[in-house]
């Protein structure tokens, strides 16, 4: 086990380390849920952009 795994496992006493092996979904959902992940990108990255935008003009103004 790893260390990090334990020290999360002494903070959380009954926890157990999961391994995620598979992933049951259709071709349909698969197809949705990455068409739902680009959407919220888009948000995202304007968010990221304006914040960029912001830290290098007043950076600049220094």
């Amino acid at each position: 086990m790893a260390p990090v795994v334990r020290e999360v496992a002494a903070i959380y006493p009954g926890a157990q380390p999961v391994v995620v092996v598979d992933v049951n979904m259709s071709f349909g959902a698969m197809v949705r849920f990455m068409v739902k992940w680009a959407l919220a990108a888009v948000p995202a990255a304007i968010i990221l952009v304006i914040l960029f935008w912001g830290v290098t003009s007043f950076l600049s103004f220094l």
